[in-house]
């Protein structure tokens, strides 16, 4: 497949070619300690596809997501005081509901707790979190997004015989700027339960910052992204702290694999690697390309910079991973 790498090597030769992967947004279901459902239920989003069956304790967490299709994501799901995991057996709900929402982990003991989900592109997502508990139409949870310009919500009461804001879930739309979402929930009574959670993604930032540089003479090695990728426009990276008058390779994939390598960590699922490019006297770069009119929408691309540098740890510096999706 052509696509976004095409972009890349541009970058460099000014022409399009090579190979590239496919992704789609952000979206995700979780589902916590539960069935999980089936890829049929669209829950309280109305967003079909693969849930993931999230655990909230032991050496599983943090938890790798996947997306709707399955594939893995650079996303990961954490608890913090997750309380006990329970499940009730309401007689109202069957099936797929019966999996999602009998299910979850009981903040009712603790009063409240939080939800940490780490690794997602930039841009504003629509937030469902479920959080009725089965047998206690009394029991509520008041649901947070701190960053989030909704206020908090309250969540409960007896099962309605399908998914109703205020009382199986509570929405919050929300921009993320840095990754990382978070996601407090309060209990009243005992008894109370966070059943899972979906994210749909309504509009993405171009490039998003992953970290993960390996400091060299200079210091830490930045990379960053230019432009929002659409056709005919100029898209490009900027590199700088690099070693002055050095060169820099540049690795490049689909996705993220966040592997040891030389003392650092190697962002990229390394799929293709452009050959050295010299630094300037700063150890900056600048590369532009237009964008070509063969990348389709949905593509992805991961890239991160690897210097050869005698002040990094192991004799290389790298820089932070930055990651687009074209719109």
């Amino acid at each position: 497949m052509r696509g976004i790498v095409n972009v890349v090597r541009g970058l460099v030769v000014g022409v399009a070619a090579g190979c590239a992967a496919t992704a789609s947004a952000q979206n995700l279901n979780v589902s916590i300690n539960g069935g999980p459902p089936s890829s049929s239920l669209g829950a309280g989003a109305g967003q079909t596809g693969q849930w993931n069956n999230a655990p909230t304790k032991g050496s599983l967490i943090p938890f790798a997501l996947v997306d709707l299709q399955g594939a893995p994501t650079s996303v990961l799901f954490d608890v913090a005081s997750a309380g006990s995991d329970l499940f009730l057996n309401d007689p109202s709900t069957a099936g797929d509901d019966q999996s999602l929402m009998d299910s979850g982990y009981n903040i009712g003991p603790l009063g409240s707790s939080q939800v940490k989900v780490t690794g997602l592109a930039n841009g504003t997502y629509d937030v469902y979190t479920h959080a009725w508990t089965p047998l206690h139409p009394t029991s509520t949870v008041t649901v947070t997004v701190p960053t989030s310009p909704d206020p908090p919500q309250s969540v409960g009461g007896a099962w309605p015989g399908g998914y109703l804001l205020g009382t199986t879930h509570a929405k919050h739309t929300v921009d993320v700027v840095n990754g990382q979402l978070l996601i407090d929930v309060q209990a009243t009574g005992s008894t109370a339960l966070v059943n899972g959670f979906q994210l749909v993604q309504t509009s993405a930032d171009a490039w998003v910052d992953l970290g993960n540089a390996l400091p060299g003479t200079a210091g830490a090695p930045a990379l960053a992204g230019i432009g929002d990728l659409t056709f005919g426009t100029i898209v490009g990276l900027t590199l700088s702290n690099g070693l002055p008058n050095g060169s820099v390779t540049l690795i490049v994939g689909a996705g993220a694999v966040n592997a040891p390598l030389l003392g650092g960590i190697l962002v990229p699922t390394p799929t293709f690697l452009l050959p050295p490019l010299p630094l300037g006297p700063s150890g900056s770069l600048v590369l532009t390309a237009p964008v070509p009119s063969n990348v389709p929408s949905g593509v992805a691309i991961t890239v991160q910079g690897w210097i050869p540098d005698p002040g990094g740890p192991q004799g290389w510096a790298a820089t932070n991973g930055v990651q687009a999706i074209t719109p």
